[in-house]
């Protein structure tokens, strides 16, 4: 798995066609939404995971939980 392969760079909707010709099965995408999760924890443990807002009163203060 390449990065230009999961992340390709799209500037204008002419890069589109160079996109389209790379196989998903060659991106090397997560089989399922599980290993999905595992891939982006090895990732960014530190980056936000999951946003909860408590209640409607407390909208402002969500709660914030990582990978790790």
């Amino acid at each position: 798995m390449t990065a230009t392969a999961l992340w390709p760079t799209y500037d204008h909707p002419d890069d589109l066609p160079a996109i389209e010709a790379v196989p998903l099965d060659s991106r090397g995408l997560p089989t399922s939404t599980y290993h999905l999760l595992v891939r982006a924890a090895d990732l960014w443990p530190d980056r936000t995971a999951l946003t909860v807002l408590p209640d409607a009163a407390r909208w402002r203060e969500p709660v914030r939980r990582t990978y790790s």
